[in-house]
């Protein structure tokens, strides 16, 4: 799974209430008895993450051996960093205009910084934001949806790229962002962290209100090193999040799953 269903219901909890948060619930409830039963009686199970793995092994009891982490991957054949591409020295969000998202604490901790945001996506929220950056006088464009080939040439233009989310999988937005030599700023939270070394190849926000989105924005604004952050970025992704290594990872788990499958072929209770 690009991400496990349950864990990112949960995060919604967090910012629903009422009638919202009890059908949440319900539909938690249920998809737990789905994904325990799965991941029990499955040969294998690969997850994006880290976190994910720690979360099904610990709420379903499953094995440590049986979960395998596969991250994400993007090909870097297309995202790759464009040195020649004039830099527009704005913020940039890709991704679905969501609560999750925490979109509202970005805008206004963007545009705290003194730097304007432009936001590539569509969602629910899209109204009530443009109204927020509205009353508000902040600069925030609203893009909406691109086609993921126009995206790297787009990457490339921007100095920043920000994604202080409540909660994520393995955002592969963000993957493209570093493979373009974006400085990226993420929240602290699982998914995000696994993938970001705080100073070193993009920058953590230390909370989720706009005044420590804006501490963070500073912070990747007066870098010193900021070349070196996009090198270390660039070279992260080319060596743990490409195409051709994730393929060999995924090609290695299938291989040992064919070779198991003759002996529990024969051990089932089919030929007995």
């Amino acid at each position: 799974t690009g991400y496990t269903f349950t864990k990112c219901e949960k995060a919604y909890l967090d910012v629903e209430r009422g009638v919202n948060a009890f059908k949440r619930k319900i539909k938690i409830g249920v998809y737990s008895i789905i994904e325990k039963s799965l991941y029990r009686h499955c040969d294998g199970g690969v997850v994006s993450s880290i976190e994910d793995k720690l979360y099904i092994e610990k709420n379903y009891g499953i094995e440590e051996q049986k979960i395998i982490v596969v991250p994400n991957y993007i090909d870097t054949n297309i995202f790759q960093r464009n040195k020649n591409v004039k830099k527009n020295n704005r913020v940039i969000f890709v991704g679905r205009l969501n609560s999750i998202k925490n979109l509202k604490n970005t805008i206004a901790g963007v545009a705290n910084e003194g730097k304007g945001l432009d936001i590539y996506g569509e969602g629910p929220l899209k109204n009530e934001l443009e109204q927020f950056a509205c009353q508000n006088g902040y600069d925030v464009c609203f893009k909406g949806v691109v086609g993921n080939k126009e995206l790297p040439s787009i990457l490339n233009k921007y100095d920043y790229y920000v994604l202080v989310s409540i909660t994520e999988g393995m955002p592969k937005s963000l993957l493209e962002a570093m493979a373009c030599g974006v400085v990226c700023i993420g929240s602290d939270i699982p998914g995000i962290r696994e993938v970001i070394e705080d100073g070193i190849d993009g920058i953590i926000s230390k909370g989720l209100e706009s005044s420590d989105i804006t501490v963070a924005v500073h912070k990747a604004v007066i870098l010193e090193n900021k070349e070196q952050i996009r090198e270390n970025a660039v070279n992260k992704i080319n060596c743990f999040y490409s195409l051709n290594v994730i393929f060999d990872n995924e090609s290695k788990i299938e291989l040992k799953l064919i070779e198991e499958f003759p002996k529990k072929f024969n051990d089932s209770c089919l030929f007995r």
